[in-house]
């Protein structure tokens, strides 16, 4: 038996009998240090990216169906197995025919794909049978999954997978059962841990798959359709088109997910303007009334009856956003230039002179950039998938 991970925090955290409905409820238990069950049905978790301070946790240490944020954990151990030299991003992979049956699955049986653009469909357009397809590859079981996911630098206690791309699979008791569902499952913490761990050591790869607004490729919508070219657009966060679009300048590293036990599920890593990053989660974002939808602040033109959970989940995160980073931006100092004492003159005295620089021009101009961090050792080839025009992710 694995012994426990503690929480967050190594003091006991208060938890609230009856979790608040209210936005500004949810932020002030946050500032107050108490953990509630679930807000308004989700479990939401926020942390400072590099310090781990938790800023908000609605049921962060609570089990949830993982649902597609199971990716995450294929998409590591395939970006472990290209840094090993077990990999190659041009390497082409021909898609088994079987892969049909695999619901969710938008690339064509049959055809071959590079790992570069595998990688993009499992992790933009969350395709089912890329992932699939990449993990057969490198001969990687649910097994093994799992064992990775418990290692110690993960050490993610509450998480089981029960496939490698987050689809549920039948259980039968005998012979006779007609099945059961059984989902993967997973906390808001563990997510949190999961992303983190990608961004931190393979960072070029988190932002070219992750931090994708959308990805055009060639794919059958159903099985019984001819193949297609269009749009799969599943980060509207950074889709500056999209009334959900963060603030500009924001921009999100993510992945979503969604079953029917699970709902509309996110982790994401947030990075403002001058670097500071927040960590955010939410699970299980279910179609909502326009009330609960105005509380987590849903742009009015996309109200309706009722509201869809994806919509729902994007917004609390801007929201979120909103609140914990975007207002409480470092203050600029007004910054002042050296003392100039010019040469003393027969004629008369010189006073030093200080000359202030207008804060407005030290924020045009931003903090000093810092260098891009190198991915671990894995080269990444050109990507024949592309980017719509329109939905250009902001820099």
């Amino acid at each position: 038996m694995r012994k426990k991970k503690p929480a967050h925090n190594s003091q006991p955290v208060p938890i609230a009998a009856k979790a608040p409905d209210t936005f500004e409820a949810l932020l002030e238990a946050g500032r107050n240090g108490t953990e509630l069950k679930s807000w308004n049905g989700m479990k939401v978790l926020v942390m400072e990216t590099r310090t781990g301070k938790v800023l908000v946790n609605a049921g962060g240490d609570r089990e949830h169906s993982a649902a597609s944020l199971t990716k995450m954990g294929s998409f590591l151990m395939t970006l472990e197995a290209i840094r090993d030299g077990k990999l190659k991003p041009d390497e082409r992979l021909t898609v088994s025919k079987s892969m049909i049956h695999v619901e969710g699955t938008k690339v064509i049986p049959g055809q071959s794909y590079t790992v570069d653009e595998l990688l993009s469909a499992m992790m933009t357009a969350s395709d089912n049978g890329a992932t699939k397809t990449l993990m057969d590859r490198l001969e990687i079981s649910i097994g093994d999954l799992n064992k990775r996911m418990h290692a110690k630098d993960l050490g993610l206690e509450k998480t089981d997978f029960v496939s490698v791309h987050g689809l549920p699979v039948m259980v039968h008791r005998n012979p006779h059962d007609v099945g059961t569902k059984v989902y993967s499952r997973t906390s808001p913490h563990d997510m949190a841990t999961l992303i983190q761990k990608i961004h931190k050591d393979f960072p070029a790869e988190a932002e070219r798959y992750m931090g994708q607004a959308s990805v055009i490729f060639e794919h059958r919508t159903k099985p019984d359709k001819k193949p297609t070219v269009d749009v799969r657009a599943h980060h509207w966060l950074n889709d500056e088109s999209s009334p959900l679009a963060l603030p500009k300048g924001y921009h999100a590293q993510a992945k979503t997910g969604w079953t029917e036990a699970s709902k509309h599920n996110i982790a994401s890593i947030i990075t403002a303007p001058d670097k500071r990053e927040l960590t955010v989660v939410v699970m299980g974002a279910a179609e909502a009334n326009n009330a609960t939808a105005i509380k987590v602040g849903v742009p009015t033109e996309l109200l309706g009856k009722p509201v869809k959970g994806n919509r729902l989940r994007d917004a609390l995160v801007g929201h979120l956003v909103d609140e914990l980073l975007v207002k409480t931006a470092r203050t600029v100092s007004v910054a002042k230039a050296p003392v100039v004492t010019p040469p003393a003159s027969p004629a008369a005295s010189v006073s030093p002179q200080i000359v202030a620089v207008p804060a407005s021009a030290i924020e045009k101009k931003g903090p000093e950039p810092k260098p891009e961090p190198k991915a671990a050792s894995t080269t990444v080839a050109p990507c024949s998938l592309q980017q719509s025009p329109h939905m250009q992710r902001r820099r």
